[in-house]
């Protein structure tokens, strides 16, 4: 039996104008700071791995403080993890006729609607990729013993950081209608 939602949203999929949206400059800078921050990630596991010791923080609370320990190749999960995130949300970007929208898609609003979408996800792409590196780096310290957690600050920062583009972005779709 079909939902009446599910054949709602394949309707809409292809009602919807199939453009290819270009980078412009600055998401072109936003993809250069993202693969950066991957290569940064990288040589922070091989330039740190021979000091580490054989177990490191592994998770950490509310309160930025180290609450789990564990092996020191569990480390390799937050590259594996960026990487992975990378890959997935450049891939998706490149299908924003797929994407919800805060606002109807019409073929006089897609191509401006489309590009939003796709500088909010190179925004939103290099912001997961720099706080996967800010982590990585937060826990090789902490291991090394020149730091005792995340600060009590963390949450808030990056809680401000991703909701603060996707408000502007919304904001942004919904004047663009």
């Amino acid at each position: 039996m079909n939902r009446p939602g599910k054949n709602r949203n394949k309707q809409l999929d292809k009602s919807r104008p199939r453009i290819r949206i270009t980078l412009t400059p600055l998401e072109f800078i936003l993809e250069m700071v993202s693969l950066l921050g991957l290569v940064g990630a990288a040589y922070l596991l091989i330039r740190f791995w021979p000091d580490l010791p054989m177990v490191i923080p592994k998770h950490f609370g509310f309160s930025g403080e180290v609450d789990g320990w564990g092996d020191r190749s569990s480390l390799f999960f937050l590259p594996g993890a960026n990487l992975f995130l990378y890959i997935m949300m450049t891939v998706v970007s490149r299908f924003p006729h797929t994407f919800n929208y805060p606002v109807r898609i019409t073929a006089d609003n897609a191509w401006r609607q489309y590009q939003l979408a796709v500088w909010y996800m190179a925004l939103l792409k290099a912001q997961v990729v720099w706080l996967f590196l800010y982590l990585e780096w937060r826990i090789i310290q902490v291991a090394l013993g020149h730091s005792s957690g995340l600060g009590t600050w963390f949450v808030v920062v990056v809680l401000v950081g991703l909701l603060l583009p996707t408000l502007i972005y919304a904001l942004a779709a919904r004047k663009s209608r």
